[in-house]
């Protein structure tokens, strides 16, 4: 099975990668085909995010390992999650929900989310985003979500089943995590 994962794999954050580098880690244990983290780095991210930090660079090149997506790709499945890729962006160069966390870029059999997370707030701010979403949201076949009550507000909006589930950095052991470590200094 191939299988493509698309979040903020670029983030020169701990939360961003380990999170990423623990979803990969699991599903290529699961897995006994290809897990590829697709390499999505919109423009208006590196605008606000323009900070570089060789230790982060070294994971995201040795551990992430992103490739550049391609129409030719056949993925049987891409998953979406799971930082805050469904929050409504406030940008300089960009503002809104960017559709590509939305199943909406990306070729793939199935589309699903895993421990998607969002800012709950501005998404409840007024009622008529329910419809955005509810289209924003209908390209997936399995939703899940990090937090509890986003799962509440998501359920309203779609006609599957929500999940809440858990940060993807739970899904290795302690000793997997520690196998990482290095010495300390």
């Amino acid at each position: 099975m191939k299988i493509g994962i698309v979040t903020f794999h670029f983030a020169q954050n701990y939360g961003a990668l380990l999170q990423c580098f623990a979803l990969k880690t699991y599903l290529q244990k699961l897995n006994s085909g290809e897990v590829n983290i697709i390499n999505y780095c919109p423009e208006y991210h590196y605008a606000e995010y323009r900070q570089s930090n060789p230790a982060f660079d070294n994971f995201i090149d040795t551990r992430i390992s992103a490739i550049d997506y391609t129409e030719d790709d056949d993925y049987d499945v891409i998953i979406y999650g799971s930082d805050t890729i469904w929050h409504p962006f406030k940008f300089k160069t960009f503002e809104g929900f960017d559709e590509a966390y939305f199943a909406k870029k990306f070729k793939s059999k199935k589309h699903i989310s895993f421990s998607a997370s969002s800012c709950l707030e501005p998404l409840k701010k007024s009622e008529e985003k329910q419809p955005k979403i509810s289209e924003l949201l209908r390209n997936f076949s399995s939703i899940s979500v990090r937090e509890s009550f986003l799962a509440d507000f998501i359920a309203e909006c779609v006609d599957i089943p929500v999940h809440h589930t858990c940060d993807p950095t739970f899904l290795l052991s302690a000793e997997e995590w520690s196998g990482y470590l290095s010495e300390p200094i």
